[in-house]
């Protein structure tokens, strides 16, 4: 201070005035006794999930301008005004805390199938169409050179829980709202989306050009879980789905163009068909274990002759299967007869239901990598749907019924687009190199921040700016 007195002093010859103190003196309308009454009046009449700074705003808005303290020109207040007076008045974010989550990213048999996920990814994506522009609706098609062009149909399900409400809210100090107990009762939804249409859906039109129809003119599904509900989510029920609905509607959407269907590695879509064969379900000797019938397998396949694995309609033993093939030996017991088995090329090289089913159609099928939800943008799309159910939960079973629709509905083409952008970015991150190392995924979650907007990441990213990253 004495500096900038010397130096005024030096040049004007005096010292200016003080500006200290000089600001007009007002006081916040939120001090005044009846505003502040009548917003916590609206404040504990409504339900804490459904409270947020932007609704908060609006309603101080209405209440100020009734009770006479804005201009009819007054705009009011903002935003972060909002924000301070829900402090102010005793109200705090609270946040519901979830369950431990184990990650396993760097498990060594899930990082050696990523690099082979991302390689093949790579591969696929030269002969797919992309997106851009800020609403996402310019395309951009790909070489004919490449191949046939390629859609990416990504798939999931997702448990929507009529007691699930928001996890941060707003309440009042000292009163904690309570929620009834439990998720409530739940609604499954099973859907398959592409990036060109979003949700695969046949216009009336083309439903009745079809010359039988389709049981869902949707490639969705919807099932009620539990014992005394509509039962569980089965595997046949993914591949009834993928026959009747998916790949039907996705032939008559793109006509010429060959699908991609993207499954993650849950158990349900790696189970096998009814008659495949699977040598655990086979016997020593023919026939089932106490004269029941275990399975009835197709056809094998022998030196390019078929062999049959069951006669009269009863299923032939691991015995009777390598005695046809010149196999068998005396005295084998079923561990060593089932080993050999095994490795037969009918059976070694028998796919699971959903892969049989994809390739049988002629299209392609990929998993993802587990603990890599990131690589498939349907996650998002759920988490979309749940923000709204969560906002307009009102813990009724009739209620969820009529939101899910609507939250299913409410995520737009352009923000599904942009949703796939970004893991595609992922991908890329995962892809990339620095001093002969594949990124870690710390790494790769500050290269994909880094380009928000782009399709992939930039290589000095992930060079130059890995020292600034390990400090964050």
């Amino acid at each position: 201070m004495i500096r900038q007195w010397g130096k005024q002093f030096y040049l004007h010859s005096g010292l200016t005035a003080s500006k200290r103190g000089k600001h007009t003196k007002s006081v916040s309308i939120l001090f005044h006794e009846d505003v502040k009454v009548r917003l916590l009046v609206y404040l504990r009449s409504q339900k804490p999930d459904t409270i947020t700074v932007a609704s908060f705003c609006n309603a101080t808005h209405n209440i100020i301008k009734d009770m006479g303290f804005l201009c009819p020109d007054d705009e009011g207040i903002g935003i972060a005004t909002a924000h301070r007076w829900l402090l102010r008045l005793g109200f705090f974010q609270w946040e519901y805390k979830k369950g431990l989550y184990c990650d396993g990213h760097e498990r060594l048999d899930v990082v050696q199938y990523r690099k082979r996920f991302v390689e093949k990814m790579e591969q696929y994506m030269k002969r797919m169409a992309t997106y851009e522009g800020p609403n996402m609706d310019i395309t951009i098609p790909p070489d004919p050179e490449n191949g046939p062009e390629i859609v990416l149909v990504v798939h999931d399900e997702c448990c929507f829980n009529s007691h699930e409400g928001k996890n941060t809210i707003w309440v009042e100090k000292g009163k904690t709202p309570l929620r009834p107990k439990g998720k409530g009762r739940s609604y499954m939804v099973s859907e398959f989306l592409c990036q060109c249409h979003g949700h695969m859906q046949l216009t009336p039109e083309q439903a009745a050009q079809l010359p039988v129809p389709l049981q869902h003119t949707i490639a969705q599904r919807t099932l009620a879980p539990g014992v005394n509900e509509e039962g569980y989510w089965k595997g046949e029920h993914v591949v009834a789905q993928l026959k009747e609905e998916a790949i039907a509607i996705f032939n008559i959407l793109h006509p010429g163009k060959v699908a991609l269907f993207m499954f993650d590695n849950s158990s349900n879509h790696n189970v096998f068909a009814p008659d495949a064969l699977k040598c655990e379900k086979l016997n020593l000797s023919d026939g089932g274990a106490g004269g029941k019938e275990r399975s009835i397998m197709r056809d094998g396949m022998h030196n390019g002759i078929p062999q049959p694995m069951h006669i009269n309609g009863k299923q032939l033993g691991l015995q009777s299967i390598l005695g046809g093939r010149a196999l068998w030996i005396d005295k084998m017991k079923k561990d060593e007869a089932m080993a050999i088995v095994r490795e037969l090329p009918d059976f070694k090289g028998q796919l699971p239901w959903i892969k049989e089913t994809v390739l049988t159609a002629g299209h392609l099928v990929i998993f993802l990598p587990k603990f890599h939800c990131e690589f498939n943008w349907i996650e998002r799309y759920w988490g979309a749907a749940k923000k709204y159910t969560r906002k307009y939960c009102n813990y009724t079973w009739e209620g969820l019924m009529a939101t899910v629709p609507a939250a299913l509905q409410s995520v737009s083409l352009a923000k599904m687009r942009k949703f796939a952008r970004k893991s595609f970015r992922y991908m890329d991150a995962y892809r990339q190199q620095v001093n002969d190392e594949y990124l870690s995924p710390e790494h790769a979650e500050y290269c994909v921040k880094k380009y928000k907007s782009h399709r992939s990441v930039r290589e000095y990213i992930t060079a130059d700016d890995y020292t600034e990253m390990a400090k964050l």
